[in-house]
C-alpha cells in the first residue's frame, strides 16, 4: 500500500482496514523514509516498511515475512526509527513509553 493515494490517505486505509480486518497484514511500500510517516504507518497497524528502491528479492522477502505473521522494515528505514527514538530519548516518559510500545510490536 502506498501512502499518497487519491481520494483517501494511506495511514486513514491502514487504519480502515485494520478496523474492519483486524488480523490483515499490511505492506507500505513507499519512498517516504521520514520518522513520522513511519511512525504513523506502523502505528496504524502496518507489518512492514519496505521502500520502494527495495531490491526485488528484498521485496519478496519481505511479502513472505509479513504474510507469515513478521514484521519487515527496510534497513534504511529501521535507522531513520532508531534515529527517531535516540533523538526523543532523553524527552518525556511518553516518549520512553512509546519506544518500549514500539520494541514490543517489532520482537
Amino acid at each position: 500500500m502506498g501512502l499518497q493515494m487519491n481520494g483517501m490517505d494511506g495511514i486513514e486505509a491502514i487504519q480502515t482496514i485494520r478496523k474492519e480486518f483486524s488480523k490483515a497484514r499490511i505492506l507500505v511500500l513507499t519512498t517516504y523514509d521520514g520518522d513520522v510517516q513511519i511512525t504513523r504507518a506502523v502505528k496504524a497497524g502496518a507489518s512492514g516498511y519496505p521502500l520502494k528502491s527495495t531490491l526485488r528479492h528484498d521485496l519478496v522477502r519481505a511479502i513472505r515475512a509479513v504474510h507469515a505473521g513478521q514484521r519487515a522494515i527496510s534497513p534504511e528505514v529501521a535507522v531513520q526509527l532508531s534515529s527517531y527514538f535516540d533523538a526523543n530519548e532523553t524527552h518525556s516518559s511518553r516518549s520512553r513509553s512509546a519506544r518500549k510500545d514500539f520494541r514490543r510490536q517489532f520482537q
